[in-house]
């Protein structure tokens, strides 16, 4: 996720008529590095799938994922239906 973000802010940076250079950290071969960070990170759900003994820790932590963002948008949509309530219309 660090490099998925690091890819996007410094794209819509770029887009935005930002220099690279002009950020205090600069990214080490950007844009390949993040992007091959991404494929590594991703190529682990395969390697983890192929493994009979890790498929249940591929299982638990998809469901577990899944729980937390199920979670995070209840809660963020009762939070914002309070917040529409508590603002006056104009």
């Amino acid at each position: 996720m660090i490099a998925l973000a690091q890819y996007k802010f410094r794209r819509a940076y770029i887009k935005g008529g930002g220099k690279l250079s002009d950020l205090k950290y600069r990214a080490p071969w950007f844009p390949f590095l993040p992007l091959l960070c991404i494929a590594l990170c991703c190529s682990l759900f395969v390697f983890l799938a192929l493994d009979e003994t890790q498929r249940p820790s591929l299982y638990w932590g998809f469901g577990f994922i899944a729980i937390c963002y199920g979670t995070y948008f209840m809660t963020n949509r009762k939070r914002q239906a309070a917040l529409a309530q508590a603002l006056p219309t104009v």
